[in-house]
C-alpha cells in the first residue's frame, strides 16, 4: 500500500509539472471561443426542436394531440397527448449535445450518421475534425 501511495505521488508530480509546462490555454481569444460556443447551445437546440417539430412526422402528430386536447376533442392527460413533443425535446437535447462534442473534438462521428451519410459526407466531416484538431494543437504552441 505504501508503495502504490509512493506511486500516486510521483504521478501526481509528474502531472503537476507537465501541467505547469503547458502554456495558457486559457488566453483571451481561447475564453472568447469557448463562451461564442456555449452562447451557441441554446440556439441550435430551439432551432433543432423547431425542426422536429415543424419538419416532421412525429412533431406534428403532437402538435394535433395538444390541439385536440386543447379544445377538449380527446379528454388524455395532457402528458400523454404532449409526448411526442417530450420525445421531441429529449432528442434535441441529445443531439445539440451530441453534435457539441462533436465539434469540440471528444467525440467522433457516431454509427447510425455513418450508416446515414454519403461516403463523401463522412470524409467531408473526418477532414472539417482534423482541422479543428489542428488548429487547436497549432493554438496551444
Amino acid at each position: 500500500m505504501i508503495q502504490r501511495l509512493g506511486s500516486g505521488i510521483v504521478r501526481m508530480r509528474i502531472l503537476v509539472l507537465t501541467l505547469r509546462a503547458r502554456p495558457k490555454i486559457f488566453s483571451p481569444l481561447n475564453t472568447v471561443k469557448i463562451l461564442k460556443f456555449f452562447i451557441d447551445l441554446p440556439f441550435r437546440f430551439i432551432f433543432a426542436f423547431f425542426a422536429f417539430t415543424f419538419g416532421g412526422l412525429i412533431g406534428w402528430v403532437g402538435l394535433i394531440l395538444s390541439a385536440l386536447r386543447f379544445f377538449h376533442v380527446i379528454n388524455w392527460p395532457w402528458w400523454v397527448a404532449a409526448l411526442p413533443l417530450e420525445y421531441g425535446v429529449l432528442y434535441c437535447l441529445y443531439m445539440t449535445i451530441d453534435g457539441a462534442l462533436y465539434r469540440a473534438g471528444l467525440k467522433d462521428i457516431g454509427g447510425y450518421a455513418r450508416a446515414t451519410a454519403t461516403d463523401e459526407h463522412i470524409a467531408n466531416a473526418e477532414f472539417q475534425q482534423a482541422l479543428r484538431s489542428l488548429e487547436r494543437e497549432s493554438e496551444k504552441e
